[in-house]
């Protein structure tokens, strides 16, 4: 398979590489986009765990709890430029679907379609169609996510920007616990805070999938190939690389933003101590607005087709 003007695009948008850069790592790597990202990694040429998941569409992330910690629901819809996400018509458009979530808790995007708002008018498919046709661009209902609390369980959500990012977390306690609300909640959006700063991996490092670990692991055996140091101390730099990996990816494991003296894993002992029960994080969730698609800042199709021509 030979490269692509659309290959190269899309690698310098995911990792900011230079365009002749991008050419080559698709070449290295047979036209694999994932293969690609890592070896510019591997070269140091691209922040790709960084920007591959950096904001590049417009919209909205709305939320709607039931206002006791136990069920929090999010939606994003993606427009065509900020100023129609600020439009108030576009801000009530996406309360109205994030509360219809809440309420009649639709499987997928394709059943929501076919559900008229609240059980009453056009459905959610037509609505969409009519504010494209108003607003004179395309609005489009990219996801949503409902949870419930399980038992004594906490929820917390947090809206970032306003609406450019979405986190839910949820904390497990018992019953002692959730009898202090006020203390739980008020941990549970801090820590709902950490994840929207600190963009964990997961919760812990035994629920990082086995790939992606594998993954870092051949990334790092690559920089330590190059490095030049001698080979008796590669195995020794890769598991300390790891380690650094997991400290700064892991949820449990993180420094606390709110006092980098403690690790996240500490602060909830604390926690737990004071509301004299086991505090644990049960799953998270963080969306960043437009992540994962492509937002056209420049036409660069001139300047990549000149260098594939060189």
């Amino acid at each position: 398979m030979a490269v692509t003007t659309a290959m190269i695009k899309e690698l310098r948008e995911r990792t900011a590489a230079g365009m002749l850069d991008c050419k080559k790592a698709l070449e290295e790597a047979n036209c694999d986009m994932e293969q690609a990202v890592d070896v510019l990694r591997t070269k140091g040429l691209s922040a790709a765990a960084k920007k591959s998941g950096r904001i590049s569409s417009e919209g909205l992330i709305a939320s709607t709890t039931d206002g006791n910690g136990k069920m929090g629901a999010l939606f994003e819809i993606n427009c065509e430029t900020d100023f129609v996400a600020k439009n108030d018509d576009f801000k009530k458009l996406c309360q109205n679907f994030v509360d219809h979530v809440a309420k009649f808790e639709p499987a997928d995007m394709d059943a929501l379609n076919e559900q008229k708002l609240m059980g009453e008018g056009d459905k959610i498919a037509e609505m969409v169609l009519n504010t494209t046709a108003t607003i004179g661009e395309k609005i489009s209902p990219r996801r949503f996510v409902r949870w419930e609390a399980e038992g004594n369980n906490l929820l917390d959500l947090y809206i970032h920007g306003p609406g450019k990012m979405g986190i839910m977390v949820e904390l497990t306690c018992g019953k002692e616990a959730s009898s202090k609300a006020e203390a739980v909640t008020g941990f549970a959006h801090k820590l709902a805070m950490q994840v929207a700063a600190t963009n964990p991996t997961a919760v812990k490092r035994e629920d990082v999938a086995e790939e992606f670990v594998a993954r870092e692991r051949e990334v790092y055996m690559e920089q330590v190939r190059e490095s030049g140091k001698p080979e008796k101390i590669w195995d020794r730099i890769i598991e300390g690389k790891m380690e650094k990996f997991f400290k700064e990816s892991t949820l449990i494991e993180q420094q606390w933003v709110h006092d980098t003296d403690k690790t996240v894993g500490q602060v909830l002992i604390e926690v737990g101590k004071e509301v004299d029960d086991e505090i644990g994080v049960k799953r998270i969730l963080r969306w960043g607005l437009g992540e994962g698609l492509v937002k056209r800042v420049h036409d660069i199709a001139a300047e990549v087709a000149e260098q594939l021509n060189k």
